[in-house]
């Protein structure tokens, strides 16, 4: 049985420390580009759902004001409720989806924390996948609030049409 030369053996210890500073340092930066990327994306699409919810409720009480006043006021009530849910749901699904890139990040962020222990010849101790399935069950209701704020809307606009129209 042939033992290793000890060059040879340090020489892969030091390739594997590289490769492990190489994973902790593309996981920091994937960390800061997720986070980066969440914000923007969320913060555009709620802003969106935000107004295509409140526009029309401003919409609604300005032309029932001015053009139809002998129209019921019950007949609208329907629309602006739903118009104000989509609102509501807006709100509820930036707030899972701030949560959900809370998960993603501390699993992204775990793994750098391991990238690092192993550059130090440790064994990881920071497991990333149960905060990435956290992450995801969150982000998945997230996902059910947009589409309930976007069904809002559209079941909003059907009912201000029959009611004007």
């Amino acid at each position: 049985m042939a033992s290793e030369d000890p060059i040879d053996f340090a020489t892969k210890n030091r390739i594997l420390l590289d490769i492990a500073r190489l994973d902790y340092e593309a996981a920091k930066e994937e960390g800061i580009e997720r986070l980066k990327f969440q914000n923007d994306l969320a913060n555009s699409v709620l802003k969106n759902l935000l107004l295509i919810n409140g526009g029309p409720i401003i919409a609604i009480l300005t032309f029932v004001g001015n053009i139809k006043p002998d129209l019921s006021r019950l007949d609208l009530k329907g629309s602006l409720m739903l118009f104000a849910t989509g609102c509501l749901f807006c709100v509820v699904a930036y707030i899972f989806g701030f949560f959900a890139g809370e998960r993603f990040h501390d699993a992204t962020m775990s793994e750098a924390w391991n990238a690092q222990l192993r550059m130090n010849g440790e064994n990881p101790q920071h497991p990333a996948l149960a905060e990435i399935k956290c992450g995801r069950c969150i982000y998945n209701f997230a996902i059910l609030f947009v589409v309930a704020s976007v069904l809002a809307f559209a079941i909003g606009v059907y009912q201000a049409m029959e009611a004007l129209l």
